[in-house]
């Protein structure tokens, strides 16, 4: 302490008083991050790891570290065996491991870096596999940007012709439109299971099914599905899925492209190098973030029923807290009213004479929340889904997305729509909107 004093004696009065300052501002800040809740309602954004899962990990940072290639001495039989089974938690999860039917090859599940990289993977494979010139795919004008910004890109390079299907008022389509727009030079039908701005959930098995019997490729973006809805297609269902770690309590930087066997002609190899993926794509295998995905797969698999139910009544409160705290005519939520067709976690929701922008950055150091998706950068206008669904501008414009977890409690709901209550009135008042 004597020594600390006669430093302190050393420093110029201004670095003192500097000093001093800045250690009484954090203090200041400590106590209020302190006595402020710090609630997380952007789980469609990303989820934090499951702590199952993270001990699952544990050991392949530290004991079990050898290279998977390495399967004839003992540092990489169980890192290899241990991506083996990580392949088969997938296949578990989507209803392909029924020990009555054919057992599905564990090579049918191709890991990758990211949903992205899974999508792009998808389209690359259909347009490969595609015998007509130029191939058509038939999708959505509500997908994820890893769909629909690739495709345009392919379009405007003349490799592919793109039929965009609408959606409804409510973010769903129509099946029936779908089947529609497909011709005989259609290649690739690709539509998201799930949305992650609304919530919506679209026909998938339908479509799957047609697609099967007219021998046209069918791939579903399910990143948002897992773990809150039911993923049991069985043998029936997608020809190809995209699955990403961090949306179901596994790590960022991990994802997969389910391909059904027999589904291709020739495949398209992502990377070339050491012969990993089964040769499709090239080098060492992250190992810890593969064990971890295959075990988020599984408890997706055991507890998505236990896990939506409660989503859905925590969702429905909010909800209701907040129509009654803003009063019914100026809340609006956006996707479908038939909980059957939308996630049980996600609620997209418009409210009336506020900018979307502006409340989440008013409640953002106490509720975490977003305005659409989160994997891009924001854009100070309507998102293109809620634009596609015709949502009006009123509400489209403070349309914020609110996802709850499995994990949210009834006390984080109440703070939370509190917290925002007060926000939305503190923007009425300064824009002059008596409500």
């Amino acid at each position: 302490m004597q020594s600390l004093q006669q430093s302190l004696l050393s420093w110029p009065t201004t670095t003192v008083a500097f000093v001093a300052t800045a250690f009484v501002a954090h203090l200041i800040v400590s106590k209020k991050h302190k006595q402020q809740p710090r609630i997380y309602f952007d789980s469609n954004a990303t989820t934090p790891i499951d702590d199952r899962v993270y001990q699952a990990m544990i050991p392949f940072f530290t004991k079990e570290f050898g290279n998977p290639s390495s399967t004839n001495h003992w540092a990489g039989q169980v890192p290899a065996a241990s991506i083996q089974k990580a392949r088969q938690q997938v296949l578990q999860l989507l209803g392909l491991e029924d020990p009555t039917s054919a057992a599905t090859p564990l090579s049918a599940v191709w890991f990758t870096a990211s949903g992205t990289e899974a999508d792009n993977w998808a389209i690359a494979l259909a347009l490969q596999n595609a015998t007509q010139v130029p191939p058509h795919i038939v999708t959505t004008n509500v997908e994820h940007p890893a769909i629909a910004h690739y495709l345009e890109h392919l379009q405007n390079l003349g490799r592919c012709r793109v039929t965009y299907v609408p959606v409804n008022q409510e973010g769903r389509v129509d099946a029936n439109q779908v089947l529609q727009a497909i011709t005989k030079s259609t290649c690739l039908v690709t539509i998201q299971y799930a949305n992650n701005e609304t919530g919506a959930v679209q026909p998938i098995q339908e479509i799957a099914q047609y697609c099967r019997q007219h021998d046209i490729l069918f791939h579903t973006d399910a990143a948002q599905a897992a773990g809150r809805v039911s993923m049991l297609f069985g043998e029936n269902g997608p020809d190809m899925i995209t699955l990403v770690g961090h949306k179901m309590g596994a790590p960022k930087g991990v994802g997969c492209l389910y391909v059904r066997p027999g589904c291709l002609q020739q495949e398209v190899n992502l990377l070339w190098g050491g012969g990993q993926e089964y040769g499709r794509r090239g080098g060492t295998e992250n190992v810890p973030y593969l064990v971890g995905f295959g075990t988020a797969c599984a408890l997706a698999s055991q507890e998505w029923q236990q896990r939506a139910q409660h989503m859905e009544a925590m969702r429905t409160l909010l909800l209701q807290l907040l129509t009654d705290g803003l009063g019914v005519d100026n809340v609006k939520a956006n996707g479908p009213t038939d909980p059957a067709w939308r996630l049980p976690n996600t609620l997209s929701v418009g409210i009336k004479n506020v900018q979307a922008g502006a409340l989440l950055q008013a409640v953002g150091d106490r509720v975490a929340a977003s305005a659409g998706a989160s994997c891009h950068t924001p854009q100070a206008q309507v998102s293109a889904v809620l634009l596609a669904m015709k949502v009006p501008t009123e509400f489209a414009l403070g349309t914020i997305r609110l996802s709850v977890s499995h994990t949210t409690t009834k006390s984080e709901v109440e703070q939370a729509a509190a917290i925002l209550i007060a926000a939305v009135k503190e923007q009425w008042v300064a824009n002059n909107k008596v409500v």
